[in-house]
């Protein structure tokens, strides 16, 4: 994600969504699952990164801003605001259903020196190779309700959406990977397809009324 020159943005009419991933945290550092957990936070790289990305922001109009609760997001939010130097953080729109995929049991845990080992398995579906059919010993199916959650997101943006305008959405790789995916008509198989690297932008245009 990200890379695209951004002065061509926004180049077709309809409603633009900017989808922004939060900066580095402690967790990415050590290859610890997040989930929908707020217990980490960024790393001075994750602070650097957001803060860059901010200088991006500048040149582009917003005009609503949707973020996470979780402590991640909310801190890339304002530093990306000051590297802006624009107030985007006050008015912005805190969805719940913004918040990363919910792992449940395995949130916390070390990817691979843990879950992997424990759940070889299971552990391969969540990589990609059936993300669909991933199931937690719990009986929850992480994938499928985070592309039902993504359903929900989109029904407040469009809600927002208006030609010639701008959203900023500031969120997590996976449910950034559901709302694009959702918005494409790509099933759960699509996840990891779309990947976003941290503080990765991606942008969609909707013709608006659609």
């Amino acid at each position: 994600m990200s890379g695209a020159a951004h002065d061509d943005w926004g180049s077709a009419s309809g409603h633009r969504f900017l989808f922004l991933r939060h900066g580095k945290t402690n967790y990415n550092a050590e290859g610890r699952i997040q989930g929908s957990t707020d217990f980490s936070r960024l790393t001075e790289e994750g602070e650097a990164q957001a803060s860059s990305v901010g200088r991006i922001l500048s040149d582009i109009p917003i005009d609503s801003v949707f973020v996470s609760p979780l402590t991640r997001a909310r801190m890339t939010l304002e530093l990306a605001a000051a590297g802006s130097g624009r107030n985007l953080s006050d008015s912005a729109m805190v969805l719940d259903d913004l918040r990363e995929v919910d792992l449940h049991e395995w949130e916390g845990m070390l990817k691979k020196q843990e879950i992997k080992e424990m759940y070889p398995d299971i552990y391969s579906l969540w990589r990609g190779e059936n993300p669909r059919e991933f199931k937690l010993d719990s009986g929850k199916y992480p994938i499928r309700d985070l592309w039902k959650r993504a359903g929900k997101v989109w029904e407040v943006l469009r809600r927002d959406a208006a030609n010639g305008k701008t959203s900023l959405i500031v969120a997590h790789n996976g449910i950034n990977q559901a709302l694009l995916c959702t918005t494409l008509g790509l099933s759960e198989e699509y996840f990891r397809k779309l990947e976003f690297p941290n503080c990765g932008i991606a942008e969609v245009i909707v013709p608006y009324g659609e």
